[in-house]
């Protein structure tokens, strides 16, 4: 079984990650990137958690690390800047950075659909020239 928070660990010479966004609304990923975390950090939660979060364990590195907990904006804006940001502001300016992407360098691999089974293998391989795999039509 891997560690990924132990792997990240390892990476950052034992601090941890600077910056984590947790994005599946996942409990157990919740708990993951709490490990992640460097001290002082704060976990920014993307996802909906639904129901009661059981698997949550706010012991550890939680604790010991002093983790914050943050809930991100979902269709709000936040109203320490709603004087400044409304929703088709914050449309336009989504739009434009989203253009200024430079999203080919990312795709490492083009396979037929046909052969999506070669496609699976490279990602289940976990080799490392592998970023993204697009099946094409």
């Amino acid at each position: 079984v891997e560690d990924i928070a132990f792997d990240i660990r390892k990476e950052t010479n034992m601090r941890g990650a600077d910056v984590v966004i947790e994005a599946s609304g996942n409990q157990s990923a919740l708990r993951e990137a709490i490990r992640i975390a460097a001290p002082d950090t704060a976990v920014t939660a993307l996802g909906w958690y639904q129901g009661q979060c059981t698997s949550l364990d706010l012991s550890e590195e939680f604790h010991h690390n002093r983790i914050s907990l943050r809930s991100s904006q979902i269709g709000g804006i936040s109203p320490e800047i709603q004087h400044m940001w409304n929703s088709d502001r914050r449309e336009e300016a989504c739009y434009h950075l989203l253009m200024k992407l430079k999203l080919d360098n990312l795709i490492t691999h083009r396979i037929r659909h046909e052969d999506a089974a070669e496609a699976y293998r490279l990602i289940d391989e976990k080799d490392k020239g592998v970023i993204q795999v697009v099946l094409t039509y």
